[in-house]
């Protein structure tokens, strides 16, 4: 069976379109916690998300709408293949075929709630060392993609500016808008055909969050991309933006569709919905009232039968090539790394002093000594190296236990 299309990057080029759907997702946990002895206690399993059922389409922008605790950000990370579509259950399928995550995440890119960037960096040298690691066609290529994709996204007047923002008063960077933009174009470089995002406007300002869903509106109508994203409380232009809304409370889809056909639902329950409060807070607040067995949330599609046939997926991974060698790749993340290193003159400094220390502590360890105090030394140097790792890993391993 045929995997859903994969094309190579080309700025300006209208690629494949992309819809996704979900039938009867559920997704559930088991909480854990952990006791100084390192006992697993195992609670009742929590369910996130129930017998979901969407549809995103293509040029369009999809917001996933919802109170707090309501599974918002699962159902993206579900949508993205962050989590396997073996941890759920039900089906996901992209352009009619079963989501094969290692696919998808090549031509979809995901951008969390967090922006996660270096501050040493320009903008432009965050997108090019990007762009440098996802296209073909060497350092030219990506030149020129970076200086389109910094027009789209309005971001050519602080190009050489850099990110700026870690704990330094003297290199506060560019403004928080313009690190979303970044954001989004770390993940737009390679021109993919899903951009999924996690509340891309938290922490904006009304101005600069209508400006990121203007230019994520045009980039779904001109450019035929599947936008979804998260949102929270957006204002009444943010609203006019969304093509299509999908409303969960407590893990249950109770509305999808348009606006208008939500608050033609609110208004056959009986709601007036007030003039200064937009439609989609109001049903947030009046979620209950809202009829969830509606014909409007059946599936509306026919699901596939069958899954990819593993051995098909495994032919499939080794015709599958990346934009550079593992070669390429270290050189471009090292000398990525090195800009920062050197940027960063402290921790340079503190670097060459820890390294010359160590040096003379370990040169000091074997001098002056004969045969046997060489092997004596040795066994009980090697001895304290093993406890201390072993003291590092217990400590790893319980600091992970505890954030889970």
């Amino acid at each position: 069976m045929p995997t859903f299309p994969v094309e190579s990057p080309h700025f300006g080029h209208r690629k494949t379109q992309y819809t996704i759907k979900t039938n009867g997702v559920s997704y559930e946990v088991s909480p854990s916690y952990y006791s100084y002895r390192f006992k697993v206690n195992h609670t009742q399993k929590k369910q996130i998300l129930k017998d979901v059922n969407c549809e995103i389409k293509p040029a369009a922008v999809t917001a996933v709408a919802g109170p707090s605790g309501a599974g918002k950000t699962t159902l993206l990370e579900i949508l993205a293949g962050v989590i396997h579509p073996r941890r759920i259950s039900g089906h996901v399928v992209v352009n009619d075929q079963p989501m094969n995550p290692t696919v998808f995440r090549r031509v979809s890119g995901y951008i969390p709630q967090e922006d996660l960037l270096f501050p040493l960096l320009t903008v432009e040298e965050t997108l090019l060392y990007s762009a440098r690691l996802r296209l073909q066609g060497g350092l030219a290529n990506a030149k020129r993609g970076v200086s389109k994709l910094l027009l789209e996204l309005g971001l050519s007047h602080v190009a050489g500016e850099r990110i700026g923002g870690f704990s330094s008063r003297t290199n506060r960077g560019i403004s928080s808008g313009e690190k979303r933009r970044v954001s989004i174009g770390v993940d737009l470089v390679h021109d993919p055909g899903v951009l999924l995002m996690d509340e891309p406007t938290s922490g904006l300002d009304s101005t600069s969050a209508l400006q990121l869903m203007l230019m994520l509106k045009t980039l779904a109508k001109d450019r035929g991309k599947t936008i979804v994203l998260t949102i929270h409380q957006p204002g009444f232009r943010i609203l006019e933006l969304f093509d299509q809304v999908v409303l969960l409370v407590d893990g249950t889809v109770v509305h999808r569709g348009s606006l208008d056909q939500l608050e033609h639902r609110l208004t056959l329950a009986g709601h007036c919905i007030p003039n200064h409060v937009n439609v989609l807070e109001f049903s947030i607040e009046m979620i209950k009232t809202l009829n969830i067995t509606d014909v409007e949330l059946e599936s509306g599609f026919d699901m596939v039968a069958e899954l990819l046939d593993d051995r098909v997926n495994a032919d499939w991974y080794h015709r599958f090539k990346y934009a550079n060698s593992q070669l390429t790749e270290m050189v471009i993340l090292s000398e990525r790394f090195g800009y920062n290193i050197f940027r960063t003159k402290d921790l340079l400094m503190s670097k060459m002093v820890q390294s010359v220390v160590v040096g003379i502590l370990l040169g000091t360890t074997f001098k002056n000594v004969n045969r046997f105090h060489i092997h004596f030394t040795t066994f009980f140097f090697n001895l304290w190296l093993v406890v201390i790792i072993m003291i590092f890993l217990v400590y790893t391993f319980y600091v992970i236990c505890i954030s889970y």
